[in-house]
């Protein structure tokens, strides 16, 4: 019996061992700051929330010349403060009155820390206020599942798009099998479509919630129950052998 609880105990102390490793990369990658998209572009490397790190940020406000979007340096990003609940919130004054309209378009990729695919759920949201129609606003986002590829390269099966409808601040949200890696895309449009239309978008959010634990995690956890229950059963018939219940072992 000694030899039995010996081996658990090895598997519990190698498994300690192990789930270090598995996440040593994070002590290495700052958490991603509350900072301008001017800021997030010109990181030269990874930034961390929770299990996941953002990278490769790209922005622009000029693919309709005529309808340019706030700078990169006016729209702020705010992390997620819930580790299970990580993404990115996008805010700033996406204004339009009078025939006119801004459009921006923002790319960054999302990784797992440890490599092991556990993103499988993407949400996407926004706040916008109407003042006056008739005005339209599209806001959409493009997934590339797997793959972490610059705009427009993403292989067809591979996506999944996003829409808001211009129906006021809302979210929707998609699931899809668990991978390691993806690439985020948002797509922010809002225009006046009449004299005397006007409004603003105000944030758009984006979060990958509730992902799937990391592998270290539950076989620690599982080890752990797996010691404890058989020194608790040792234990038992020990007090049963030194009562005449049963011989000791």
């Amino acid at each position: 019996m000694t030899s039995v609880i010996t081996k658990l105990l090895g598997l519990a102390l190698l498994a300690c061992l192990i789930a270090p490793v598995m996440s040593a990369g994070s002590l290495a990658i700052a958490p991603c700051p509350t900072a301008s998209v001017a800021v997030y572009v010109a990181l030269t490397g990874p930034c961390q929330i929770g299990s996941l790190e953002f990278s490769d940020f790209a922005y622009t406000n000029t693919y309709f010349p005529t309808l340019p979007g706030p700078p990169a340096s006016a729209v702020t990003v705010t992390p997620s403060t819930n580790s299970a609940d990580p993404g990115l919130d996008l805010s700033a004054a996406w204004n339009v009155s009078a025939g006119a309209g801004m459009d921006s378009a923002l790319t960054y990729l999302v990784a797992t820390i440890s490599g092991a695919p556990t993103i499988d759920t993407a949400a996407f949201g926004m706040t916008e206020a109407i003042a006056n129609p008739p005005v339209s606003v599209q806001v959409s986002e493009t997934l590339c599942i797997g793959v972490a590829i610059g705009p427009g390269k993403c292989p067809a099966a591979d996506e999944i798009f996003l829409t808001i409808p211009n129906t006021g601040s809302q979210q929707i949200s998609t699931t899809f099998g668990p991978v390691s890696e993806l690439t985020i895309s948002d797509d922010i449009f809002i225009r006046s479509t009449g004299s005397g239309g006007n409004g603003t978008i105000s944030h758009v959010t984006n979060n990958l919630p509730s992902p799937t634990p990391e592998p270290g995690t539950p076989l620690l956890g599982l080890t752990g129950l797996l010691v404890f229950g058989q020194m608790a059963r040792v234990a038992h018939r020990r007090r049963q052998a030194c009562k005449g219940i049963v011989p000791a072992r």
